[in-house]
């Protein structure tokens, strides 16, 4: 099939784009060229600011593919630019467990895009959140395409750019002191690069809509550091006058995977994924 990937340059986007290439799939990555790639001649490139309608309908008008995958879409308004200009059969959204109000055992009727009120604007005029919303409202109400809204939790892996797990590990070791805030929540994660894995399984899938996608299990912030303490072999500093924990702010937010479970993917163990990143990331600090 040939396929287009709006972001494909680091953490779940190479994942992605990786098994699409192992599938044999012809590929075409977009972006804004600033992030060098790993592709060498495997994919094309497409070079564009997808903030910028002129610059999407530049790279973008009367194009036609049979999946594009937007994996850097934050705002209804770049939702509409894309759709605006190009044809595909279908279109995977990667979108966010943000969306929902907090909840355990959260199932994707948690949060109705095809009823949402709709308000248009950039990424700037809205949370994070809100403007995941807006992003899936505005692709189920307003394009009759066949389309999915993958919803991740907090993505983890060596490769994380973010460094939100690791700074727990690395304030542990170095004995620095951390406040955390709700450490009793708890909420699922996902690998990278499962969640490529996952992305690229739903190419040629017929299902549409949101789809919640996480590793099996959950965690709070208190196991977390706890399983740290075990690994680095100190104990964690925690007070209300220390650095703030990454995940602060966090309410419950654990996923129900049974829809696409249902379709045959079947999810790794957050436990032991989480354990072998928290291994790795330890090392570098040696005892």
């Amino acid at each position: 099939m040939k396929i287009l990937v709006i972001g494909g340059t680091r953490f779940i986007g190479i994942h992605l784009v990786n098994e699409l290439l192992s599938k044999k799939h012809e590929v075409t990555i977009a972006t804004r060229g600033l992030t060098p790639d790993v592709f060498g001649d495997s994919v094309r490139r497409i070079r564009f600011d997808r903030t910028d309608r002129k610059s999407v309908e530049a790279s973008l008008a009367n194009t036609s593919y049979d999946v594009v995958y937007d994996n850097i879409n934050y705002s209804p308004t770049d939702t509409e630019s894309i759709l605006n200009c190009i044809k595909t059969d279908r279109y995977i959204l990667t979108s966010s467990s943000a969306v929902y109000s907090g909840g355990i055992d959260l199932r994707e009727e948690a949060f109705d895009p095809y009823r949402y009120l709709i308000r248009m604007g950039r990424r700037s005029d809205f949370s994070y959140s809100e403007g995941k919303r807006l992003c899936e409202s505005v692709l189920f109400q307003n394009y009759k395409v066949n389309a999915v809204a993958v919803r991740f939790p907090v993505v983890i892996g060596r490769d994380d750019y973010t460094q939100r797990l690791y700074s727990y590990v690395e304030r542990t070791a170095l004995g620095e002191a951390m406040y955390l805030d709700s450490p009793d929540a708890r909420f699922s994660m996902i690998e990278s690069i499962q969640a490529g894995t996952f992305l690229a399984f739903l190419a040629d899938r017929k299902e549409t809509g949101p789809i919640n996608a996480s590793a099996r299990g959950d965690v709070s912030v208190t196991e977390l550091i706890h399983t740290i303490e075990k690994i680095v072999g100190s104990k964690a500093v925690l007070d209300k006058d220390g650095k703030p924990g990454e995940f602060n702010g966090y309410s419950n937010n654990v996923l129900n995977t049974s829809k696409a479970e249902a379709m045959g993917f079947k999810f790794d163990p957050l436990k032991n994924k989480l354990r072998e990143l928290l291994i790795a990331y330890a090392g570098d600090f040696p005892k």
